[in-house]
């Protein structure tokens, strides 16, 4: 209903997806996610939620994927960025690959306490 009207419109996108989300309604979310991404690609946050929906059904490839490009769009926070990456990583088992995101975040954050865990918890 909200994108009937205006299906190309970044804000009623995002309206939609964040609804669709409090429903745990992760498809028609992800749906929303990818067109907002056609309308403004070099959105890091746009890339980022989505990652998190794609986790939240256990996709991790996915996830994974738009968090590599979230990084490529020059985040605010960087280290942040990385952590992401790297509890996206750990989630999917790709514990080397964890290891190299999370030391990526503490090469900009030394004092990152949730890159810390990740990084202890991809060694174990």
């Amino acid at each position: 209903e909200l994108t009937a009207r205006n299906g190309k419109d970044f804000a009623t996108l995002q309206q939609l997806a964040n609804l669709c989300l409090e429903d745990e309604r992760y498809d028609m979310a992800i749906a929303a996610l990818r067109k907002a991404i056609y309308i403004t690609p070099f959105d890091t946050g746009i890339h980022q939620k989505l990652a998190r929906t794609y986790l939240s059904k256990k996709q991790y490839d996915d996830a994974i994927n738009e968090l590599q490009v979230a990084l490529l769009t020059e985040p605010q926070d960087l280290a942040g960025a990385h952590c992401d990456l790297a509890n996206a990583y750990l989630q999917a088992g790709r514990k080397a690959e964890a290891k190299n995101a999370a030391l990526a975040a503490l090469e900009i954050a030394p004092n990152y306490e949730r890159a810390q865990e990740i990084l202890l918890a991809s060694i174990e």
